[in-house]
């Protein structure tokens, strides 16, 4: 038989006679498998491969890296048996973006960035996040990318890297990014593409340049860009794109001018 003095709860723990809700008996703090990663790395404890990436090195778990990246897992599965298995190499990336993908691999948050260099890195990672499947840090960088649209780095973000990505995808068997870079050099073209928001399906990323491109005087701005120069000679999926973006809005004599 209950006792009659035992209060009943809402679903927010609130006793039904109106007074406060109870503490927990037991304090449960929130995940820290990120911590314990993170000073695994910084301390190299039981690092047991090492990943060469230009004249730099960086120590490195198997099973973390494998874990994190279906790049990564294919790349060290192949390498079981060999003699060199040790070591890996990275091409085509700067160490301090490696590093910088390393960190997040482990902590799963990426390094303090300065100011300047916010989204320049997020450039970079968004490319070697796309390479190692690191859909999460891919979603990070766009977000960043997107919330530092400008006249400045609008045009640029559409048309940027196409040459030295088909070089990438071709040394690493990326089938999917080769078909959609290796257009760029061949005549004539089957299918244009345009630079981050394009080359990496973040599509985001690409309706926020376009959304601040729709305004004219921004506009007027950016098309005085290398990044817009650029679109304009290589990226004509990207030009259709934007025409039909700012006829919707109203400027119908852009591509007069185009």
């Amino acid at each position: 038989m209950a006792s009659n003095s035992s209060a009943t709860r809402d679903d927010n723990g609130a006793a039904g006679d109106g007074s406060e809700p109870s503490r927990p008996l037991v304090a449960v703090p929130p995940p820290d498998m990120h911590r314990h990663l993170g000073s695994l790395l910084s301390g190299g404890h039981g690092a047991d491969i090492t990943v060469q990436v230009g004249d730099e090195t960086f120590a490195a778990h198997w099973c973390v890296l494998a874990a994190r990246s279906p790049v990564f897992m294919a790349e060290l599965f192949s390498l079981m048996g060999q003699n060199n298995k040790e070591t890996i190499h990275v091409h085509d990336m700067e160490p301090r973006v490696f590093e910088a993908m390393l960190h997040f691999i482990y902590n799963d948050s990426l390094p303090k960035e300065d100011d300047d260099e916010v989204v320049a890195m997020a450039q970079h990672l968004l490319v070697a996040a796309d390479r190692y499947g690191v859909e999460r840090l891919k979603l990070i960088c766009e977000d960043t990318l997107c919330s530092h649209v400008d006249a400045s780095t609008a045009g640029t973000t559409l048309a940027h890297g196409a040459e030295h990505l088909l070089v990438a995808a071709d040394r690493y068997g990326m089938e999917r990014l080769k078909l959609i870079c290796e257009d760029t050099a061949a005549q004539p073209r089957r299918h244009q593409h345009g630079g981050y928001g394009v080359d990496h399906h973040c599509d985001g990323l690409k309706e926020a340049c376009f959304k601040f491109m729709a305004d004219p005087g921004n506009l007027k701005v950016v098309m005085k860009t290398d990044g817009y120069l650029h679109l304009t000679r290589s990226c004509s999926y990207v030009l259709k794109k934007l025409a039909s973006v700012l006829k919707k809005v109203g400027c119908l004599n852009w591509e007069q001018r185009n």
